[in-house]
């Protein structure tokens, strides 16, 4: 029964496709401008303070929400990046780009905390844990890279989906890690037993085309 219900909660959140009808309209109160390249991911602190972007440029920016203004460009990938993560506490910056990396950003310092790195295949989506212990990756490859950010260490690599992983999120518990793919399919995943738990628990629920989000 526990698992019907995480499932149905992720149903309505798991975003496939969307009409722009469907949300009414919506009006930009400021437009951020500094990077050079197709902005391609966005992700806020948690205290809201800084909102942080990545791009085609292989750039992290970080912004400071009420003003607008550019806090600090952050440097170190090599080509595009397409996942951005903010840990619980705020401190730390997630990002996975396109040259195989994870890096983990200092926010206070702009510095490189960790770089964590199992290959070549391009990172697409990254999450971090509710207790900020553990760090999730989707990779172009299929696979699902997870790690210890303390100590650097992989401590697992799920495999299972056919394409593309590009959403990967932990449920609030952080017991679970639930994946959305390029090919339609959403996993969930024991990280009790580092395992998956249903085998394409969502395909046959209605959805139909690429998982690209995921959210609780």
């Amino acid at each position: 029964m526990r698992l019907l219900r995480l499932v149905s909660s992720l149903v309505v959140l798991c975003v496939a496709g969307w009409s722009s009808s469907a949300f009414g309209q919506a009006r930009a109160g400021r437009t951020l401008r500094g990077h050079t390249g197709t902005v391609t991911a966005v992700a806020f602190s948690p205290d809201a303070a800084l909102l942080a972007s990545a791009s085609n440029d292989a750039t992290v920016k970080l912004w400071e929400s009420k003003s607008g203004r550019l806090a600090a460009t952050l440097t170190g990938h090599v080509g595009a990046i397409c996942g951005l993560a903010y840990s619980p506490d705020g401190k730390t910056l997630a990002s996975g780009g396109n040259d195989g990396d994870v890096r983990v950003w200092d926010v206070a310092s702009r510095t490189t905390r960790a770089r964590l790195s199992s290959g070549v295949s391009k990172i697409r989506c990254v999450a971090v844990s509710p207790n900020g212990e553990r760090l999730a990756a989707g990779r172009e490859d299929s696979t699902i890279d997870l790690w210890n950010v303390k100590t650097g260490e992989r401590i697992a690599t799920f495999k299972g989906h056919k394409r593309a992983v590009l959403s990967v999120v932990f449920t609030p518990t952080g017991n679970i890690l639930v994946s959305g793919s390029a090919d339609q399919s959403v996993k969930l995943w024991s990280l009790a037993r580092n395992s998956e738990m249903t085998p394409d628990v969502l395909r046959d629920r209605g959805r139909h085309g690429v998982i690209r989000a995921l959210a609780f």
